[in-house]
């Protein structure tokens, strides 16, 4: 500890990065409610087997493996030293924390089902207690082992005494300020540490490649300790092997010291045997299997259903590890641009570093990035043999091992770019603006990444877990619309708003409900808001969680209000009239709706008009132009025998719904016939016609023989009055031959 602080003293920069890393992933620790990482709620279940049991666990070959959850199979080093951290405090609630929302998304509109993966209680805010504590103190140990990631990435840059402590910093920092790093680091889970054993190793890579360090058996014997403590982290760390025994041979070749290539490789191995071995002796007597990957297979994973197509792995799985590797806690509602931005800075790294190796690396440093960029293949390839063989496994976390070398050779790449840029064009005005640009590079990455951890909790992270502000009496007594309908018994809808009367296909229609909890609810509610028409037309509509997810109806209390606005996609469907219901149902019943106390399985709030998505212009057979009450204009008309088609345009809205009537007269002015509707039978009324519009309006019927003419009016159905129209109240037709 001392040689530590000793060390951090005399490099404040790194000492200031660690210092600001640590409150960043506490940040996050403190943001994401408890068991919202991916497997957290295992990775806990298993450290508290072992704190309650004080003994590792015997798995199962069945789904879920037993007691201690589908990570039980995993090395035990780091639950072991959860176990250890929260052995003293009272986790017997545990089960109550596990309300699962099994209709959780990470990617697109979070309205549907939300990001969170469990129902959060008020027992989990501050003053933390019981499972609530042991959490959180179990992800102050995930905090330590990032931290001693991003020194040992400062330390591989600086080692390699090509690369000045400015951008040394820089490199830590992109691993300090990656949000997924963080997020990773913030979670009860064994990424961060098999991260930290891993980087270590291959700190000791470098130092043996580049004679920092002597080739002696201590040194095989450290390196050994650090791998073995890996293998009891997860198996992938196995994989350091091979890639160490090399590192031990280039040594033993630098020092021109053939011996020590076998000693060295003989003792480190010994070492890791010895330190690690006796947990996969277990296994084998227990599984049958020293890596248990059998039990792995059955009880942890979800075997693919069929063959990793190219496009499939080109088009989704190697984007999505990519989004992931930085995206954080929500990777889904990470910017695409800012993912754009990154993969073409990841080009010029990879452009940088390639001119770097080719043209501007000593041989001692070439031969510790070969063996660095080999170490992040081997993790690579090993992750896309995982996605071949099981579905989920495309997840950024899993280079993490890797973490270091990517921002290393991302800062070493972009420097060697910008140099070469710099020189290529130094006599001209484009590279005085390169050297402008690039002359400060570690500070642009570091200032970057910094922002963008910041950025992420407050953008994504904290939006997706937020519950909305609650409404007052008052504010809920003011709700537009006011309504009372009370829904299972359960929740009551006090008022809406419905954005537009008029919509077209691609349109978003927003619909606000106003809800009041009546009861307390154990059970998750979907509120579905759809477009219906004529012969159940579907027009579009959502199906989703209240408050973009955020507030699941087992949050509400008695009393609870809230004003929830719903965003409704518009679909391609027939122009018209289109009622706008509203109702709720079990998240994943979608046939069991709630019933209101009329018996009815919906409420109809109002209706709204699909508009053709071009305007429409009608040329009719026959043209009158006569203008009712400076409302409507009725253009002409079509008479056929057996129908009569009318076009209307109108002039000003319509506050009110008015009825159609045609009335066949005879030779003395009595009416032998009629047919009296809104207009487009009820499926387009006059209080949604837009001004400027033309309505084709369409009646079918039997020309009586005797009729000589046809009176065409609007009229009002609930007091009968009727529009003007010249100094009448209808427009004649000549219906004679």
């Amino acid at each position: 500890m001392t040689l530590w602080l000793a060390f951090l003293k005399s490099n404040r920069a790194l000492a200031v990065l660690l210092a600001v890393f640590c409150a960043l992933a506490l940040f996050y620790a403190l943001s994401i409610p408890i068991f919202e990482g991916p497997d957290e709620d295992d990775h806990f279940r298993y450290a508290k087997f072992i704190a309650d049991q004080r003994a590792w666990p015997v798995q199962s070959f069945e789904p879920g493996g037993g007691a201690a959850g589908h990570q039980g199979w995993q090395p035990p080093l780091y639950y072991s030293l959860v176990a250890l951290v929260i052995a003293p405090i009272d986790t017997s609630d545990y089960e109550q924390h596990l309300g699962r929302n099994y209709a959780a998304t990470f990617v697109g509109d979070p309205s549907c089902c939300g990001r969170n993966l469990y129902y959060h209680t008020d027992s989990e805010n501050f003053p933390y207690t019981r499972t609530t504590l042991a959490v959180h103190l179990a992800r102050l140990l995930s905090i330590l082992f990032g931290a001693v990631t991003v020194a040992a990435t400062f330390l591989i840059a600086r080692q390699l005494k090509i690369i000045n402590d400015q951008l040394s910093i820089a490199a830590a920092a992109l691993v300090a300020f990656n949000p997924s790093f963080l997020f990773a680091s913030a979670l009860v889970s064994n990424d961060a540490a098999l991260a930290a054993f891993s980087t270590l190793t291959l700190l000791l890579w470098v130092r043996l490649l580049t004679g920092q360090s002597a080739p002696t058996l201590k040194s095989a014997a450290r390196l050994g300790v650090l791998i073995a403590l890996g293998a009891l982290t997860k198996t992938t760390a196995l994989g350091l092997i091979p890639f160490s025994m090399l590192a031990l041979c280039l040594a033993a070749r630098r020092a021109r010291d053939t011996r020590f290539a076998l000693l060295g490789n003989a003792t480190m191995l010994a070492v890791i045997t010895l330190v690690s071995g006796w947990w996969f002796v277990r296994n084998q007597m227990l599984y049958g299997d020293p890596l248990a990957y059998r039990l792995m297979t059955v009880s942890a994973l979800f075997p693919r259903a069929g063959e990793l197509t190219f496009a499939e792995l080109f088009q989704i799985s190697l984007p999505w590890l990519w989004q992931t590797f930085w995206g954080g806690p929500t990777p889904g509602d990470f910017a695409p641009a800012f993912l754009v931005a990154l993969a073409l800075l990841a080009l010029g790294a990879m452009m940088g570093m390639v001119l770097f190796v080719v043209r501007y690396s000593p041989f001692a440093v070439r031969r510790s990035l070969l063996l660095l960029a080999a170490w992040l293949a081997f993790i690579l390839i090993a992750q896309i043999q995982f996605i071949r063989t099981t579905t989920g496994a495309d997840q950024g976390r899993y280079l993490f091992p890797a973490v270091s070398i990517i921002a290393l050779f991302f800062v070493l790449g972009l420097n060697t770019l910008a140099h070469w840029l710099v020189g290529s064009l130094a006599h001209s005005r484009i590279g005085l603006l390169a050297h402008w640009h690039f002359g400060s590079l570690a500070h642009w990455l570091i200032g970057s990444f910094f922002l963008l951890a910041l950025y992420v909790p407050f953008a994504y992270t904290l939006p997706a877990y937020a519950r909305p502000p609650l409404l007052s009496a008052d504010e809920l007594g003011r709700a537009p619309n006011p309504t009372r309908i009370v829904f299972a018994d359960r929740i009551e809808l006090r008022g809406y708003a419905i954005e537009s009367r008029v919509v077209k296909p691609g349109d978003i229609l927003r619909v606000t409900l106003y809800w009041r909890a009546h009861t307390p609810m154990h059970e998750s509610y979907r509120v579905f808001v759809h477009l219906i028409g004529a012969g159940d037309q579907f027009a579009g509509g959502v199906d989703v969680i209240p408050a973009r997810g955020a507030f699941p109806t087992v949050y509400w209390k008695p009393g609870d209000a809230l004003r929830d606005v719903v965003a409704v996609p518009i679909a391609n469907a027939p122009p018209g009239k289109y009622l706008v219901e509203v109702g709720l149902y079990p998240v994943g019943k979608p046939g069991e709706r709630l019933s209101t106390e009329t018996g009815d399985d919906r409420a109809i709030l109002g209706a709204v008009k699909l508009a053709p998505s071009a305007s429409l212009a009608y040329a009719p057979r026959q043209r009158i132009e006569k203008d009712f009450a400076g409302k409507a204009r009725l253009l002409g008309y079509d008479l056929d025998a057996d129908s009569l088609t009318l076009y209307w345009q109108c002039l000003a809205p319509f506050d009110d719904d008015y009825t159609v009537f045609v009335h066949a007269l005879d030779a003395d002015g009595s009416i032998i016939a009629q047919v009296d509707r809104e207009p487009q039978a009820g499926n387009n009324p006059t209080s949604l016609w837009l001004v400027g519009e033309q309505i084709r309006d369409e009646y079918t019927f039997a020309l009586p023989m005797n009729a000589t003419r046809l009176a065409i009016g609007l009229y009002r159905a609930d007091t009968g009055a009727r529009l003007a129209v010249d100094s009448s109240d209808h427009v004649l037709l000549d219906v004679r031959p």
